[in-house]
């Protein structure tokens, strides 16, 4: 029986409007047996209904004799004696949980800020500092760019260069293709490259790309092609007159690691000779206009004039001499670049560092996230220490160092899972960034500082698409992409500290007492304005919301607030009902014990009566006789 039907049951016991009388059963009885109707009113006098404070009971509800003796109210009358909720109490309701949610959000917001300043002193500034060290510029892997720069990557590469021997033009002009080709002059006239048309006068074999900068080209040596292979394939001999193939090898040797730079050269002395020809017969000329000139200074003027009228007459066309240098420059490239990048040298130590760069950052991470756990650990004693006394439940200094430190190393090691995961996430990113270093040093050299800001960006970039691509159980993508978004704030904040220790470490060196303490002083400064500027950022992008990520999840704080706030009051009623309850069933037994007892009284009653009836019938047949 429930707790309404044992209430209905208990209000409508005796049937007398729904009242417990003291005298529902004795009413009926002679007034001369009032010593039954004192023992029942005793027995209800001593009766005890317990209800919870918060439960009222008004004067109409429990009278002397009668327990209960209003009848129980329909819906529609407890719905009227509720109280009203109005618009104002419900907004206030909300506004007072939506305050928890931003108050929880900014005490979030201290903490990360904590651990945030600790971890980037002690992750990418301290340990990324000590790994930093190990960085060359232009990254690990010897590239075509960096050696044709002078960067190389190992020294054994460097060495090579050094000892690749002196140029020997004979054995470039005698090899096997270059004869080949040259006979070709025997055959019939031979298109000149550089002038157009056929070539006047005698046929030179030219190489496009002089054989002294092919054999020189610190490429080449590092592709560990052959010179004079090299500089004899088919692009890079041409045909062109004797005057310009002769001029070409008087122009002065600069620059050397330009692409076009030698043609360039060329170009640079044909004009410049040209005007020197031209000013110096000038000069003769206005000479001889005020008087007959000497047999030396006639002799010069016709000489000059010569050499004047060879380079006038050579017919040279710096547009297609630039294309046929761009041409042979690039079959050259091709060759040099397919043989050193598809080579197992170069594949080897791409392999090789990519995997010791992977360890590094790999040993970085997880060692960086026990470090902060166990820095954060620290702080966390020192502050409890500090409000609450540094010993612990009454035990000495030693033993309270000892528990503490014992928290502390036992929080650091259940992290572990999570160190072995950034363990792996530092070793994939380290290695792919690795990669992209290499693949950036063939195009341009990066200094130390770049391959560490590629290394630390990589990983960020590394972990905001692993978390969009493998979201976890529960994530939806508007989440994913609200946290991949501030992992990537943060690598950029990371790579703007990085250029701040950069400065810093440039103005330190300034300051002479400080540079016995630059590397400790650039870690903290650099870790602690990235840890900040970090946790701002993030919260910064929470309040921005571009996904509207925030926004659902304060709702559903709200909601969830709300449900439980309502889910307390309901098994605070709950309760409440199960006390009545429980009060009612042992008010309902101590009731039935009464009638037990009125039942047996009124049975002596009616013994009583019968036995009187009997002493007056005996009184009488008495009287009789």
């Amino acid at each position: 029986m429930g707790l309404g039907d044992r209430r209905r049951a208990l209000l409508h016991r005796g049937g007398d409007g729904g009242c417990i009388t003291s005298t529902s059963r004795l009413s009926q009885k002679p007034a001369r047996h009032a010593t039954t109707k004192r023992i029942q009113t005793e027995e209800l006098d001593n009766l005890e209904f317990v209800l919870p404070p918060s439960l009222e009971v008004g004067p109409s509800r429990l009278i002397h004799n009668d327990v209960i003796c209003s009848p129980e109210p329909n819906d529609s009358q407890l719905d009227a004696k509720l109280p009203a909720v109005t618009a104002a109490e419900v907004d206030a309701l909300v506004k007072e949980c939506a305050d928890s949610y931003d108050r929880e959000r900014f005490d979030d917001l201290l903490k990360e800020c904590k651990t945030k300043v600790v971890e980037g002193i002690v992750v990418p500034f301290g340990l990324g500092g000590i790994v930093a060290r190990l960085d060359k510029n232009g990254g690990n892997v010897d590239t075509i760019h960096n050696a044709r720069e002078g960067v190389y990557a190992t020294e054994e590469e460097r060495a090579r260069y050094a000892n690749r021997g002196e140029y020997d033009g004979g054995s470039y002009h005698s090899h096997a293709n270059y004869r080949k080709k040259n006979a070709l002059t025997r055959q019939g006239p031979v298109e000149d490259v550089y002038a157009g048309g056929n070539v006047v006068g005698k046929p030179n074999l030219d190489h496009v790309v002089s054989a002294n900068e092919v054999h020189n080209d610190r490429g080449r040596v590092l592709a560990g092609v052959s010179g004079e292979d090299l500089a004899n394939i088919d692009a890079n001999l041409q045909f062109t007159n004797e005057h310009i193939n002769k001029t070409k090898r008087e122009r002065p040797i600069t620059r050397q690691r330009q692409p076009g730079a030698k043609l360039d050269d060329y170009i640079t002395y044909r004009r410049e000779k040209i005007a020197t020809l031209s000013e110096q017969i000038s000069n003769l000329e206005r000479k001889a206009k005020a008087g007959p000139l000497s047999a030396s200074q006639q002799q010069s003027l016709d000489e000059l004039k010569r050499a004047k009228a060879k380079f006038d007459s050579d017919g040279f066309d710096e547009d297609r001499a630039r294309a046929a240098d761009e041409k042979a420059r690039k079959e050259i490239e091709k060759t040099i670049n397919k043989a050193y990048y598809g080579s197992g040298k170069f594949c080897k130590a791409v392999a090789l560092t990519g995997a010791t760069e992977g360890l590094k950052m790999g040993w970085q991470q997880a060692l960086g996230l026990a470090l902060t756990e166990f820095f954060v650990g620290v702080i966390d004693e020192a502050r409890d220490a500090y409000k609450n006394g540094f010993k612990i439940d009454d035990k000495g200094f030693w033993e309270s160092l000892k528990t503490r430190f014992q928290r502390i190393v036992k929080r650091v090691v259940a992290r572990w899972r999570a160190a072995l995961d950034a363990f792996k996430q530092g070793f994939l990113s380290g290695f792919l960034s690795n990669l992209v270093t290499v693949i950036i040093n063939c195009v341009m050299r990066t200094g130390k500082n770049a391959v560490r800001m590629i290394r630390e960006g990589f990983f960020s970039l590394f972990r905001a698409v692993k978390i969009l691509l493998t979201r976890p159980n529960g994530m939806s993508m508007r989440e994913a992409a609200h946290e991949a978004t501030k992992i990537i704030a943060t690598g950029l904040v990371i790579a703007g500290g990085i250029v701040l220790a950069e400065w810093l470490d440039i103005q330190i060196k300034l300051v002479p007492f400080l540079e016995t303490v630059s590397d400790i002083l650039i870690a903290v400064v650099s870790g602690v304005v990235t840890g900040i500027v970090s946790a701002l950022v993030v919260y910064s992008l929470d309040q921005m919301d571009l996904f509207d990520v925030n926004a659902r999840r304060k709702h559903s704080f709200i909601m969830k607030r709300l449900a439980d706030m309502l889910e307390a009051s309901l098994s605070n009623s709950q309760a409440m009902l199960e006390t009545m309850d429980r009060n009612i069933e042992a008010m309902d037994a101590r009731i039935g014990n009464i009638e037990g007892k009125t039942i047996s009284i009124s049975r002596m009653s009616d013994e009583i009566s019968a036995l009187d009836d009997r002493i007056r019938q005996f009184g009488a047949d008495f009287v009789f006789f």
